[in-house]
């Protein structure tokens, strides 16, 4: 059974296994399927779609930060269901700050534009 004292190991454990959800591919294909204008527009999408690759992370832990410290418990497995409901949070919160907000929507899932 995993102590209090196991939660850095449990962490560092979890953090090898986590591997970035959003590559620059995922956001390159959302811009290009939901805001084609704004897509054609973009002189060097490799190295455009990287830099805000970064920027989503660098988002992603500013706001897991801004969270503050994570609630103590001595249960190992809320420790890590409660770092990752955090993470996930986080993640969410970056692509719309980074994404979602950058790039607004303006066709739908079938392509058929949106009305405004």
């Amino acid at each position: 059974m995993l102590s209090w004292t196991s939660r850095p190991m449990i962490m560092s454990l979890h953090k090898e296994r986590n591997r970035p959800v959003r590559t620059a591919n995922t956001i390159q294909e959302y811009v290009q399927k939901y805001a084609p204008t704004k897509y054609s527009r973009i002189q060097n999408p490799e190295t455009y779609f990287h830099n805000l690759l970064n920027q989503l992370h660098e988002t992603q832990q500013d706001i897991l930060q801004d969270m503050g410290p994570e609630p103590e418990t001595n249960d190992p497995l809320k420790v890590i269901g409660q770092h990752r409901a955090r993470v996930a949070q986080a993640r969410e919160l970056a692509w719309k700050r980074i994404v979602t907000e950058s790039f607004p929507a303006e066709v739908d899932e079938t392509g058929t534009p949106l009305e405004v």
